[in-house]
């Protein structure tokens, strides 16, 4: 693989699952070209290698990172990447290791899912790096909490997207709550006030229970909530362009009153300022326009 490497020295982009079950020799990585890397993506189980923390050091210039695997060796000696934009971290089960030694002043994206979660950790790198997160996607995040997650997203004013997945039901609810706050509340300004864009995706496998029902209602008038205080009547006058308006994608199994659902939020967007609310079941491919 490095021989490779060292021959095609215009190379940018690395995937790869396997790397040395040694640490790999400072000599033999310092011939590498490592400064025209710009996507690294590490999958178990070249992920945990303990060359790994070496060799991170050489890739300063990597614009996106994408983490696959169980947790690295520490890394020797904190670590800069200065045109970092982009971190997927998947399966890590304790990341906080790994994050807190990494400053990223220029990230932009955040995508984290399964066991990678750690929301003390997360607020540090943001803080640590003077960074500005405008992309945020949480996929079946574990132990994920309301508390939690309302702390993280204060730390990020510049958010534009919010994408959440999850089979839980705490994060959507707190979340909408959370985001339908304004500047009026006593409870503190507008959170990520520069959002324009909000995914949720609630997956229930299983046959749908009294409880399960009665959760995707709230769901929709918690969206109503939402919208009603994030964009409130009262503005109609400064409206944005339609360009600009607020646009929000949900996903949820069929309750057997979508109908009645899609009316409410219809009514919900004409009354506010907001571009489109999709729907989708999980047995169809995309949304439909409510």
């Amino acid at each position: 693989m490095f021989q490779l490497f060292q021959r095609g020295n215009s190379v940018e982009l690395i995937r790869t699952s396997s790397f040395p079950t040694r640490t790999t020799p400072a000599e033999v990585t310092q011939n590498l070209e490592w400064e025209m890397l710009r996507s690294l993506q590490l999958w178990s189980p070249a992920a945990s290698s303990p060359a790994l923390p070496g060799l991170l050091a050489f890739v300063k210039n990597i614009t996106s990172l994408q983490y696959v695997g169980t947790p690295p060796h520490s890394l020797e000696e904190p670590l800069l990447l200065p045109s970092l934009q982009s971190v997927h971290l998947l399966q890590l089960d304790n990341p906080s290791d790994f994050l807190s030694q990494i400053t990223a002043p220029q990230l932009q994206a955040l995508a984290t899912g399964r066991l990678a979660w750690s929301s003390e950790a997360f607020q540090y790198l943001i803080i640590r790096s003077d960074c500005r997160i405008q992309y945020l996607y949480l996929d079946h995040v574990c132990h994920v909490e309301g508390e939690h997650l309302a702390k993280l997203l204060q730390q990020m004013p510049s958010l534009l997207l919010l994408s959440v997945k999850h089979t839980s039901r705490i994060p959507f609810i707190d979340t909408l709550a959370l985001l339908g706050r304004t500047d009026d509340d006593e409870s503190g300004p507008l959170v990520c006030p520069q959002l324009s864009a909000l995914y949720f995706c609630y997956t229930n496998h299983k046959p749908l229970r009294a409880a399960d029902i009665d959760f995707m209602w709230e769901l929709y008038q918690s969206i109503v909530t939402f919208l009603e205080r994030r964009f409130p009547k009262s503005s109609s006058e400064s409206l944005p362009a339609a360009s600009e308006k607020y646009m929000m994608r949900f996903s949820i199994p069929d309750a057997g009153f979508e109908e009645k659902a899609r009316r409410i939020l219809s009514d919900a967007c004409r009354a506010n300022a907001v571009n489109r609310v999709c729907k989708s079941s999980q047995a169809e491919s995309g949304g439909r326009a409510v």
